[in-house]
């Protein structure tokens, strides 16, 4: 969201702005948030919804899918591109992620030929790969030749940490991006964002913010995890009052263990709003929202959680790690967590 906000600064004085937010609900509304409230909503959101299959038909979840339901989906999303694109000629179109970005690998196809593209990379892709990686199993294939079928000929498909995904490989960035920003220059870039014009959500000042997630992909049970976390904010409210405490939940996923501990913040607000230097303390499970922080204690229960998955757990660790900012401290006991707890002053 930070590259948005860049190129909305840098450009509002002398452009009209539209943001064209694809799929993601919540994101979009966040934008119109911040176009409300920061821009006197001088800057034009839209939203494009992902094709709902009325058969249930879904392609990721079957092998041999209704040959209808595809044929909607690619015609849902022409139709899309005509309503928001159709006369798009000689723009600026600024793109930030090329991974998981099918609908955005469609929209960039076609609008290459009479724009310029320019890619300022998404800081939570920067470790994803970059290079395809096909896989021979019937379900791969047809999978992929369904996207291919769909979002166009060119699309690619590569893996990270057992997640298969639809991406824009070099070749295609290459023949269809005019302009690629590298993450030096972006780093330069969003740094230099006054992040306090966009201080909208959290007004009020919490010692503790916990980014909730399910973790589905490591945890042996939910039964097990659920009691972890009650143990967890037990403690918290040991050290600090409940009305000092705030969970946000992972967006546009359905959270089943929901902690009634605190304070409960809005799904939708973007993570990187709500710190603040009155924060001493962020905890999460694996949520990459633990990453960008730069100041205050970081917590990640991962260590503690039952698994059911240990490869996983180590892959998804490991990534935290290498994108964080801060050393994250990884408890491996209750005991321990509230060791480093009470010391927090």
């Amino acid at each position: 969201m930070k590259n948005a906000l860049y190129i909305i600064e840098n450009e509002k004085n002398k452009n009209n702005i539209t943001i064209i937010v694809l799929n993601h609900y919540n994101l979009y509304r966040a934008y119109c948030d911040i176009s409300e409230k920061v821009y006197n909503n001088d800057i034009k959101i839209e939203f494009i919804k992902r094709y709902q299959s009325k058969s249930n038909s879904l392609r990721n979840k079957l092998l041999v899918p209704k040959l209808i339901d595809i044929v909607k989906e690619k015609k849902y999303l022409a139709n899309q591109f005509n309503a928001y694109f159709k006369n798009i000629r000689n723009y600026s179109i600024y793109f930030s992620s090329r991974h998981f970005s099918d609908y955005g690998f469609y929209i960039i196809n076609r609008l290459a030929k009479n724009n310029k593209i320019i890619y300022i990379p998404s800081p939570d892709a920067d470790l994803l790969p970059t290079k395809r990686k096909f896989s021979f199993t019937p379900k791969r294939l047809t999978n992929l030749m369904i996207n291919k079928f769909i979002f166009g000929a060119r699309v690619s498909e590569t893996e990270y940490i057992s997640h298969v995904f639809p991406f824009m490989d070099d070749s295609f960035m290459k023949k269809n991006v005019d302009e690629m920003v590298q993450i030096p220059e972006r780093e330069n870039m969003i740094n230099g964002l006054d992040m306090n014009k966009f201080a909208i959500w959290n007004k009020e000042q919490f010692n503790v913010l916990y980014f909730g997630h399910n973790a589905l992909n490591i945890r042996s049970s939910k039964d097990e995890f659920e009691k972890l976390l009650n143990e967890v904010f037990n403690i918290l409210c040991k050290y600090f009052k409940k009305n000092k405490i705030a969970s946000k939940y992972h967006p546009g996923r359905e959270n089943d263990t929901i902690i009634k501990k605190g304070i409960i913040l809005d799904d939708y607000i973007p993570s990187e709003f709500l710190y603040s230097n009155s924060t001493k303390l962020y905890i999460s499970i694996y949520s990459s929202s633990l990453a960008s922080i730069v100041n205050g204690v970081v917590i990640s229960l991962i260590d503690l959680i039952p698994t059911k998955n240990p490869k996983h757990k180590k892959e998804v660790k490991k990534r935290l790690i290498e994108m964080s900012k801060v050393q994250i401290k990884f408890p491996r006991t209750l005991s321990e967590f509230e060791s480093i707890v009470k010391d927090i002053p």
